[in-house]
Order: structure tokens, then sequence, then C-alpha cells
């Protein structure tokens, strides 16, 4: 637990004003960087609330997240080197297209992820700061909609045992109406953390 004068430092430290012309184009590295720095790059990454609201919200039945058409998740390895994805070049951008376009695969977001600190230092701006983070949440949908997808054909396999609880059958019918991703009530979860979505990680699993 941190004491009273940690603490005073970190709300300084939040209290902080970032200031570009003190950071980026400075040959700075971007490692162990200021609170108020980090939180800068923070506040920048947050996905458009016009973007935001085209997403599958997490009150979406679970049979009708299962239906939804994702973007594809592209499984091909990315040959292009990491500082050909950054440049100093505004971004151009058509949002319709890019939202219909296929996502880079796990182990490419990854590589962007540790590079895009440095590249917003830079000053290379060509890939606009909320992608990335949009390309991470929709790497989390699509493997939700996946874990649904396997949950329900495992419920499905089991519903043709003779033995199969009446309750699983109930939770079969409950697909319609309850939530991809909400939380999971206390009697079922002990965890406050847990959702629904931790639910079809485990069915899918079985």
């Amino acid at each position: 637990m941190s004491g009273p004068k940690e603490g005073e430092d970190i709300l300084a430290e939040e209290a902080l004003v970032f200031n570009p012309s003190l950071w980026i184009g400075c040959q700075k590295k971007y490692k162990d960087v200021p609170l108020h720095v980090s939180n800068a790059l923070t506040q920048l990454r947050q996905i458009p609330e016009a973007i935001l609201s085209l997403l599958p919200q997490r009150e979406v039945p679970i049979l009708d997240f299962i239906r939804l058409e994702l973007p594809r998740q592209s499984a091909e390895l990315v040959m292009v080197k990491i500082d050909k994805c950054f440049s100093p070049e505004a971004p151009q951008m058509d949002i319709q297209a890019f939202l219909r376009q296929s996502i880079p695969p796990k182990s490419f977001l990854t590589i962007v992820e540790n590079s895009f600190g440095q590249a917003w230092f830079d000053g290379k701006v060509s890939l606009s700061f909320w992608v990335p983070t949009y390309w991470q949440r929709m790497d989390n949908i699509i493997k939700a909609q996946k874990h649904w997808q396997g949950a329900r054909a495992w419920l499905r396999k089991e519903s043709t045992k003779a033995d199969l609880p009446s309750r699983l059958l109930s939770e079969c019918e409950l697909f319609a109406s309850i939530g991809w991703n909400v939380p999971l009530v206390k009697a079922v979860a002990k965890d406050p953390g847990m959702t629904t979505g931790t639910l079809a990680q485990f069915l899918s699993n079985q």
C-alpha cells in the first residue's frame, strides 16, 4: 500500500500538462516515461465515439452476436517492416472502407503495440492513434464470437445425450436473451469480474 507521500507524488504527476514540444520530434525514447506523458498517449488512443457506436455492445443477445458479420482477421504473416507502417504523413482514411477491411493477425498487433509509443515520439502520425486500439478491441470481439460459436456447438452436442440435465437445455434457450459479455450474477460467479464471455470460453473448451 502506498504511503501519503507517494500518493501526493502521483497526484502531482497526474496534474502535469503534457507539452508536445518537449517530447514530440525531440529524439527521445519512449521508455519509462512520466505518467502525464503516458496518459496523453492513452487519451489520443481512445476510439472515437462514432466508431465505438458501430461495435457490438455487450448487451447484444448471444444468438444475435454469433450471427454478426465481423471483419475477418488475417492469418497471413505480415511481411511489412513495422517502421514502414509509420510515417510523418497525415493519415488518409475512408472510415467506412477501413471498417470493412480485415484486421491484422494478433502477432502483428503485438508488434504495433510495442512500437506505437516510439512512433508517436518520432512524430509519425500516418496511422491514426485510435486504429491499434480498434484492432485490439476487434481482435477480442472476434475471439469472443468464436468462443460463443464453440459453446453453442458443444451445448447442441450435449443435448443429444439422454442424461443431460434440464438446466443445460434451458441455458441453450437463454442464448436468445442474455448479452454476450455482460456480468454474471453472484449466484453463478464468485469473481465479480466474470462475464458471460468467460462462460463462453469455458464451454467452448469442453
